[in-house]
């Protein structure tokens, strides 16, 4: 009887490992965004399980390469295409177009004309100013840059920031960075991307909207630039498309939303 209880103790033990590994190798043949988040709590991730909901999966040649471009048109326009924002549309494109949410990629559907027309706008809007509409044109290009962007199953974003929390984070900058003697840099600089992806909201028909997250702190970020400006520095500045590419790939490898729990970085 002993023996009995003992085999089929067995057999249900290896069914279950078998189980287990299928599904293991399930998840490590789904693409990275689309593979479930380990909350915090959790005593050992599984093999294969991103934590990560959200990332950004360019790489620095297509940075090296769209700068290449940029030059080249700019010299063929004999200097007119920068004037007219053409490059800084063209990477905004690139760049966005390289993220991916947990449903899929993120599609930029803003045209150089209409990127032309905002732009013409805000220095209209700056110079009138004399500079003191710089936070207003913050919110609004922010505004713009989620209006344009579209992803699958009919997802849209929104971005709901006001000009007095970025006159806010601007003095917060500024005070704090003389208080520190410049040592509070990486916080202030989180304090920004935190405003920035909280103020982010994720529109789907299907479900509640969400805002997003950025869970990365100060220290998550001093180690990330370290390393960036060392290569730069010992590459005498050829490493500048990479360090920038892993920059984006950072900022986003650190952004959940709130609905899952928060991610385990540094802060």
């Amino acid at each position: 009887m002993g023996s009995g209880c003992g085999n089929t103790a067995c057999v249900v033990g290896s069914l279950h490992g078998r189980e287990e590994q299928t599904t293991r190798s399930r998840m490590q043949d789904l693409p990275y965004a689309e593979r479930p988040a380990t909350p915090l709590g959790d005593d050992v991730p599984s093999p294969g399980i991103a934590v990560a909901r959200y990332q950004w999966d360019g790489h620095g040649t297509a940075v090296a390469i769209n700068w290449i471009v940029s030059i080249i048109v700019a010299f063929v326009t004999c200097g007119i295409a920068p004037f007219l924002g053409y490059p800084a549309w063209r990477s905004r494109k690139l760049n966005t177009e390289f993220v991916r949410f947990p449903d899929g990629r993120i599609k930029f559907t803003e045209t150089w004309a209409e990127s032309l027309g905002r732009s013409i706008l805000t220095l209209m809007l700056f110079f009138v100013t004399c500079g003191w509409g710089t936070p207003w044109i913050i919110v609004w290009e922010r505004r713009a840059w989620a209006e344009r962007c579209e992803g699958p199953n009919a997802t849209r974003l929104k971005f709901d920031g006001t000009a007095s929390e970025v006159i806010g984070l601007y003095i917060l900058t500024v005070v704090g960075f003389f208080l520190s003697l410049g040592l509070a840099t990486p916080w202030l600089a989180t304090s920004w991307l935190k405003w920035v992806r909280r103020h982010t909201v994720v529109h789907q028909p299907s479900a509640e909207p969400y805002r997003l997250r950025c869970d990365a702190g100060g220290i998550a970020y001093f180690v990330q630039a370290a390393i960036s400006l060392l290569l730069v520095f010992v590459t005498l500045g050829l490493y500048l498309p990479w360090a920038i590419a892993q920059w984006h790939r950072w900022s986003w490898s650190v952004t959940s939303d709130s609905r899952s729990a928060p991610l385990a970085v540094p802060n």
